[in-house]
C-alpha cells in the first residue's frame, strides 16, 4: 500500500510511504519513498519484474510532474 502522510511527513508537505502487510494485515515493512520539501500527492503502487514501484506527482521541480521510484 502506498499513501501520503501529513501526520508523519508534515515537515516535508506530505511525504509518501510504501507499507507492506502479510495476509492477516500485520505490518511487515515500510519505506519512505519521498523526503523532499515539496508537495507530494496521489501515490499508486506498481509491480514489474519482481519489484514494487510508487508513481506519484510532485512539485519538486515547480510543476506537478510524475515521478516513479
Amino acid at each position: 500500500m502506498a499513501y501520503q502522510s501529513w501526520e508523519k511527513g508534515r515537515a516535508n508537505q506530505g511525504d509518501i510511504q510504501l507499507q507492506r502487510y502479510d495476509g492477516s494485515w500485520n505490518s511487515q515493512k515500510s519505506v519512505w519513498v519521498t523526503s523532499d520539501r515539496a508537495y507530494q500527492d496521489i501515490p499508486s503502487v506498481l509491480y514489474s519484474d519482481g519489484f514494487y514501484y510508487v508513481a506519484y506527482v510532485s512539485s519538486e521541480k515547480g510543476n506537478l510532474d510524475i515521478f516513479v521510484k
